[in-house]
């Protein structure tokens, strides 16, 4: 491990303290002047989350996308936005106080991790990127798991086998995707552009019930991870920052057309799964304080490390993050399949209490080695077949941590987790026979019998 140079340290102490003194000055605001300074205070560190999570998407790792650029990206919607939403748009009145403590940890916590983790990090080199020409098959093997997909998932959507099914057609549409665009090149990438495009659509339109949008989002950020590792500047930065509004704002009305139609015109803004997580870390805190939590001590995680373990073969196996809260956080609902999120933070207060929320900032090496991964997957020589389905199983495992801190550990095993092993599938079946038919097609051919050399023995021939 290479030490920092001494400039370099100055300067990423410099940088914390500056962000550390704008969360506080937002924080002294409500101390100097009182509960009416509560907006204002909320709002301006809100704000503040905001800048700094996009921020750190924007200059980490220069022009790649990177899992710590998508978990800070998250950072800046769940916790930022949310904040601003409860600030402006949805005052929550007596509470306003349990919102700004919720963000205060949340900005102070992630401050931490940048600190240690993700500050003045040198990612090693990337080989330079050369246009695949070994794509072909990979892009064939994800149109016949999208297709396979679609023809068998029928009246199974929404159960455990139209879970596996969608599972394999996110994979499918990530090898298309993926194998489309590192083959592009010049009028390609309309052709390109076209296809991923149609089989997004397809994608969408069977596997997609206007609910977990946040697997479109994983889906989207799979493509624009490769993308990036393809292009010159941060053009791909930009137009993640440009577009997000855009298409934020086509979500939720997807969303509310949607929940009018479900619930006899039930009306939503369709932010509400955007903000709701951060209003529940903040009753996750009230409760905590009343002592009303029952303490996890780790289970959440356990069920995680089993999520992908069939109910049918484990009965007792352990319920999700999600279930575990609703007794908590929403009793009535009790027996109703519903589910709860309250933020990654919220997993580690809900197991361990406000000294669990000291574990957070362990999310930041994690994603560094997540990362590792990512750059040595992108770095290996990608027109052979296995390499382009690893690089593709990265993007994926990287894209999906928006997942963790919206939800927790759970959401990310139970989703990203199916499509990585249906990705780890399909690479193992096309080793085995991508492998036996190249050894196949490379074995010399056999000699003459009774030559070792293969030619033919004088004897043998007088004999004829």
């Amino acid at each position: 491990m290479t030490r920092r140079p001494k400039g370099s340290t100055v300067a990423i102490g410099s940088a914390v303290a500056a962000w550390a003194a704008a969360g506080v000055g937002m924080l002294a605001v409500r101390w100097l002047i009182g509960t009416d300074a509560r907006m204002a205070a909320l709002g301006g560190l809100s704000a503040v989350c905001v800048v700094f999570g996009l921020w750190i998407f924007w200059s980490h790792d220069g022009n790649r996308i990177t899992a710590v650029g998508v978990y800070n990206f998250s950072f800046a919607l769940f916790v930022g936005f949310a904040g601003l939403y409860h600030t402006f748009i949805q005052p929550p009145g007596p509470t306003l106080d349990l919102i700004l403590t919720a963000v205060s940890w949340a900005y102070f916590l992630h401050l931490v991790t940048w600190a240690i983790f993700w500050a003045g990090h040198r990612p090693e080199p990337e080989r330079p990127f050369t246009v695949n020409r070994g794509s072909p098959a990979v892009v064939w093997w994800g149109l016949a798991l999208l297709s396979t997909a679609i023809w068998l998932v029928g009246e199974d959507a929404g159960t455990t086998t139209g879970f596996v099914l969608a599972a394999i057609a996110f994979a499918g549409t990530a090898l298309i995707g993926a194998g489309l665009i590192l083959r592009a090149e010049g009028w390609g990438w309309v052709v390109c552009g076209v296809t991923t495009a149609a089989a997004v659509a397809a994608y969408t339109q069977y596997f997609f019930t206007g609910f977990g949008r946040i697997v479109l989002a994983s889906l989207g950020f799979t493509f624009l991870i490769v993308l990036s590792h393809r292009t010159r500047g941060r053009i791909v930065k930009l137009v993640v920052l440009v577009g997000a509004v855009p298409a934020l704002t086509a979500l939720a009305a997807l969303r509310v057309a949607l929940v009018a139609e479900m619930r006899n015109g039930t009306q939503e803004n369709g932010f509400e799964s955007i903000v709701h997580p951060l209003y529940q870390f903040a009753r996750l805190l009230a409760l905590e304080d009343a002592g009303s939590v029952p303490h996890a001590w780790g289970q959440t995680f356990w069920a995680a490390v089993v999520a992908l373990v069939p109910r049918r073969m484990w009965p007792e196996k352990p319920v999700g993050l999600g279930a575990d809260l609703v007794p908590v956080l929403r009793p009535g609902l009790i027996g109703t399949n519903h589910s709860e999120v309250a933020l990654y933070l919220g997993e580690w207060l809900f197991n361990f209490g406000i000294p669990g929320l000291f574990f957070v900032p362990s999310a930041g090496i994690l994603l560094r080695i997540l990362d590792r991964y990512l750059v040595s997957a992108a770095s290996s020589v990608l027109d052979r077949h296995d390499n382009l389905i690893r690089y593709t199983l990265a993007s994926v495992a990287a894209a999906g941590v928006i997942d963790v801190l919206w939800a927790g550990s759970f959401s990310y095993a139970s989703r990203t987790g199916s499509h990585v092993v249906i990705l780890l599938a399909v690479l193992l079946v096309f080793q085995v026979f991508w492998s036996s038919a190249r050894d196949h097609r490379d074995r010399p051919r056999s000699p003459a019998r009774g030559s070792i050399t293969g030619r033919v023995r004088p004897s043998a021939v007088i004999r004829r």
